[in-house]
């Protein structure tokens, strides 16, 4: 941009430029901070929402399918490329099954097949299983939470970041009228407006970070919502597979 163009960008009263260069030392460092903080609010936001819905859409893809089945260990072994977090789930429920039964996921699924299990399981057996399957869920639910709290910590602390910068820059601008003894709001006026900046920023960088925060909390609420309503379908499911095994024993 030729720097006569610039020059009217930093000294018309209508652009931002004008007031950031207008504000004091601390409100262009609080305003920089801000912008930084605003680029994190973005990556964040914009990574958790791809993140979020791809397990959505692979997790409900998944449901329908096991839907269409009687037995959910018939999946097993089938799920090692799927994202969705239900499919880890249930991963991590059927590695412990076979590991607890010494077999492989082909004979675990012929058996499957008939609502049977190569043997039944003791009731300590079923407890582990269940502590897999539950370990799995907390361990996704971190996973799927992280770096949530940075941007709660975004959205609360950008307006506070924001306010002081305007109140010391106002503090500024009227110890500078006190000390020049002159009361003359176009001495003291951009002061004031360059501070007004730091508030202006601080609410830039809230405003669509809590829009995007209340809206990821609302897709994460659904995503957990699955993987805890399939973890208990999971064991539910098993059970059956024990107690047929059991009565055909």
């Amino acid at each position: 941009m030729p720097c006569f163009l610039l020059a009217d960008v930093f000294n018309n009263p209508e652009s931002l430029f004008y007031y950031f260069f207008k504000a004091d030392l601390l409100g262009k460092i609080i305003v920089l901070m801000l912008l930084v903080c605003s680029v994190m609010a973005w990556y964040v936001m914009i990574d958790k929402w791809l993140e979020v819905n791809k397990a959505l859409k692979s997790t409900e893809r998944l449901l329908r399918d096991m839907e269409a089945t009687s037995s959910h260990l018939v999946f097993t072994g089938r799920l090692g490329e799927d994202p969705s977090p239900v499919a880890r789930i249930h991963e991590a429920g059927s590695a412990s099954l076979l590991k607890i039964l010494g077999t492989d996921a082909n004979t675990l699924v012929i058996h499957a097949d008939d609502h049977l299990l190569p043997r039944a399981l003791s009731s300590i057996e079923f407890d582990a299983v269940r502590k897999a399957v539950d370990h799995k869920v907390d361990e996704l639910e971190l996973e799927y939470g992280s770096g949530m709290p940075i941007l709660a910590t975004l959205v609360y602390v950008s307006p506070y970041f924001g306010l002081l910068g305007t109140v010391y820059g106002v503090m500024l601008a009227f110890g500078g009228m006190a000390v020049g003894g002159s009361a003359d709001i176009s001495h003291m006026a951009p002061g004031v407006a360059g501070a007004l900046l730091c508030t202006t920023a601080g609410l830039l960088v809230a405003i669509p970070s809590i829009i995007g925060l209340n809206m990821l909390k609302s897709k994460l609420k659904r995503v957990h919502m699955h993987m805890y309503n399939y973890s208990d379908s999971f064991m539910s499911n098993l059970s059956l597979h024990r107690v047929r095994k059991q009565h055909g024993a």
